[in-house]
C-alpha cells in the first residue's frame, strides 16, 4: 500500500513539473525578451519554427559583449512534393546573447538579394575532414561561433557549428552572406536599437 501511495505521489509530482524549452525559433516580425544564443544553439520545436524541407538557416554569434548575433532563415515555404504554402521569404534576426532579439520577416520580393544567396549556399559543401591532418590541442577561450542548419531533399537534418581557430572555410560563406544581406537586416537592427533593454 505504501509503495502504491508513493508511486502515485511521484507520478503526480512529475506530471506537475513543467519542462522549460531553452531553445526557440524567431518566426514573426517583432522584438522579444529572449537572447538569440538560444535560437542558434538549440532551435525550438515551435510549429512554424522548424526547418522546412529545402530551408537553410545560418547564424553568427560573437563572443559575449562583442556585438550582436545574427540569424538568417531562408524559408522556402516548401513542405512536400507539390506543397508550396506561399512565396519564399527570409527571416532576419539580430540580438544579444540573453536579453533581446528582433526579427523582420520579408518576402523574396522585398529582399531580392536573398534568392541568389540562398542558391549559392545550397550549392556549397562542408569539408568534413577540416584540420584532420594537423589537429590542434589549443582551446579557443573567446571567439565567434558560426551555425548552419538545413534539411536535405531526402528529409535528413544537418546541424553544423564551428567555434575555433584557424578559421573554417565555411565561415567566409556565412560572413559574406550576412554582409550581402545588410540592407535587409537594417530594419531588424534598427528595431533592436529602438527597443529598450529591461
Amino acid at each position: 500500500m505504501q509503495r502504491a501511495l508513493l508511486a502515485v505521489l511521484l507520478v503526480t509530482a512529475i506530471a506537475g513539473c513543467k519542462s522549460v524549452d531553452l531553445g526557440w525559433s524567431p518566426t514573426e516580425t517583432g522584438c522579444v525578451a529572449r537572447g538569440l544564443a538560444g535560437a542558434l544553439e538549440m532551435p525550438g520545436a515551435l510549429p512554424d519554427g522548424d526547418l522546412g524541407s529545402t530551408d537553410i538557416r545560418i547564424g553568427r554569434l560573437p563572443d559575449t559583449g562583442s556585438g550582436l548575433a545574427t540569424l538568417i532563415h531562408f524559408d522556402r515555404r516548401f513542405v512536400g512534393p507539390g506543397q508550396v504554402t506561399a512565396l519564399p521569404r527570409v527571416r532576419l534576426s539580430v540580438g544579444d546573447w540573453s536579453e533581446r532579439a528582433c526579427t523582420v520577416v520579408m518576402s523574396e520580393a522585398e529582399c531580392p538579394e536573398s534568392a541568389d544567396l540562398y542558391r549559392r549556399l545550397a550549392s556549397q559543401s562542408l569539408p568534413v575532414g577540416f584540420l584532420f591532418e594537423n589537429p590542434s590541442d589549443a582551446t579557443l577561450m573567446h571567439g565567434t561561433s558560426y551555425y548552419l542548419q538545413s534539411i536535405d531533399g531526402n528529409g535528413n537534418e544537418m546541424r553544423w557549428n564551428y567555434y575555433g581557430s584557424p578559421a573554417h572555410p565555411f565561415q567566409a560563406e556565412i560572413d559574406s552572406t550576412i554582409d550581402a544581406l545588410s540592407r535587409c537586416l537594417a530594419s531588424a537592427e534598427a528595431a533592436y536599437l529602438r527597443t529598450p533593454s529591461n
